[in-house]
């Protein structure tokens, strides 16, 4: 028998269309195709979600503004009682929009911004930040709580402080640093953070180099699995394949069904009465993360891991090296790096 059932997010890319064309996209030219996952498969894959215990949706893309009956997905997801969160690039919002996101009581939109103009626009093309800080500014204006999504490529180390400062002029609530994907447009382009940053990295968070703009926040979740996609959370793709979780998604590995074949319910109680590897791992972890020091403190994705190995049975690497030869996050667990909130 599988682990016990408990699914609380899920993740919905509603369309694969977008008005950008960006250097560290997971997507690459399939974003052009412009598929687009039916309103009548939302509604499915919601229902299910909520019957097997979700209340927290994430919608995103693609662009999911673009998705013509994206209103009514709000409106349906609202009705259904879920917390939800919005990924967007911002630039298309307007205040029909917004008006639209705040009746439905958003739970929060997280907007993609690479940095100041210049750092920004190197990645999302000429003429996208001021109409980023545009759709920032609708929302924040309008109550509605901003979190902005920013890589750690290779320029954005350096002027860490400055953009801090900058989000926080303009009314943002919450910074987070990710680590790119490494496939489609960021490993085409090679969009990363360059090896000699990495020791940057762990001073800036060590001394708290963000202090006067940030409290650094444990996350603390409250799960006993190393990690919890597909236990707690799914990602459905425009496609209809579900996958553990978003990184599964952005590397399109470990699929475990298609809600155009099975409903999601089926999908993921098949999966969870069963024995997989990534359960498996989840529960167990591995032998050399089992006996290592940074264990409490380090979040490793299996789905990194298994992007990088085909297989769970070794640690996330990209942690082991941030965490170095000390643990410079002291009891602060590291999930997505970073999470900072703007006081």
């Amino acid at each position: 028998m599988g682990a016990k059932l408990g699914l609380r997010s899920v993740d919905i890319s509603i369309t694969s269309s977008c008005n950008l064309k960006c250097k560290h996209c997971y997507l690459e030219d399939l974003k052009n195709a412009k598929i687009i996952l039916p309103f009548r498969k939302i509604e499915e894959v919601l229902t299910d979600a909520k019957d097997l215990g979700a209340h927290h949706v994430t919608l995103t893309g693609g662009e999911p503004t673009l998705h013509p009956r994206f209103p009514e997905i709000l409106n349906l997801a609202n009705k259904l009682g879920f917390r939800i969160t919005i990924f967007t690039n911002a630039t298309t919002l307007n205040e029909d929009i917004v008006s639209v996101l705040k009746e439905c009581n958003i739970n929060g939109v997280q907007v993609s911004l690479e940095g100041l103009k210049e750092m920004h626009e190197k990645i999302r093309g000429k003429g996208t930040f001021e109409r980023t800080i545009s759709g920032i500014k609708l929302l924040v204006d309008a109550g509605i709580r901003v979190t902005v999504n920013t890589q750690l490529t290779k320029d954005i180390i350096d002027n860490i402080q400055e953009y801090a400062s900058f989000l926080k002029s303009i009314g943002v609530s919450k910074l987070l640093l990710t680590i790119p994907s490494l496939v489609g447009e960021a490993k085409k382009n090679n969009v990363c953070f360059p090896d000699e940053k990495l020791d940057e990295i762990r001073s800036m968070l060590k001394i708290h180099k963000l202090k006067d703009q940030f409290k650094i926040d444990s996350t603390n979740p409250d799960s006993n699995y190393t990690c919890t996609a597909l236990i707690h959370q799914l990602a459905i793709n425009f496609d209809g394949t579900v996958y553990p979780c978003h990184y599964f998604r952005s590397t399109h590995h470990h699929s475990l069904g298609n809600i155009y074949v099975e409903s999601l319910r089926d999908i993921y109680i098949s999966w969870m009465n069963g024995d997989s590897e990534l359960l498996h791992y989840q529960k167990y972890g591995t032998a050399k993360c089992n006996v290592c020091k940074f264990k409490e403190v380090c979040e490793p994705c299996a789905g990194r891991i298994y992007s990088l190995y085909k297989n769970f049975k070794n640690p996330d690497l990209l942690y082991c090296m941030l965490l170095g030869k000390e643990n410079v996050f002291h009891d602060v667990h590291i999930s997505r790096l970073v999470w900072g909130r703007i006081e």
